[in-house]
């Protein structure tokens, strides 16, 4: 009968079997692959859509507002969820305050497709 073997073979533990499988990434900072599998829940992926979804300028700057959505969009990229543009600018949109109502018409009704950075430049210029 074969006994299990005391310690896993070296080649199993060898860093650079790690690195040729992901790369350079994993062996020097192997936190990078827990990040990735811990922020991969279903219910987390939610919970940071939602929170993209439920920003509000409130009090905030408009340039501090912006970065705070870019921010919730970056995390979820960083877990690997994809963001529409469409979905991004959505969630720009739906934060701003009902101040921002006649931009808000103009970007809804104007048959030009607007992108993240046109939208940001009309807001900002509309605060200044």
């Amino acid at each position: 009968m074969l006994s299990p073997p005391s310690s896993p073979p070296a080649s199993i533990m060898n860093p650079d079997r790690f690195s040729s499988l992901f790369g350079n990434d994993v062996t020097n900072n192997p936190d990078n692959l827990e990040q990735l599998y811990s922020c991969k829940t279903t219910s987390k992926l939610m919970y940071y859509r939602q929170d993209l979804h439920s920003q509000k300028k409130g009090d905030l700057l408009m340039k501090d507002f912006l970065m705070q959505i870019k921010m919730f969009y970056d995390h979820l990229a960083s877990c690997g969820e994809v963001i529409s543009k469409p979905e991004y600018v959505t969630a720009i949109l739906n934060g701003i305050p009902s101040e921002y109502e006649l931009i808000l018409t103009i970007i809804s009704a104007s048959t030009m497709s607007y992108n993240v950075q046109n939208v940001s430049t009309v807001l900002l210029n509309a605060e200044a």
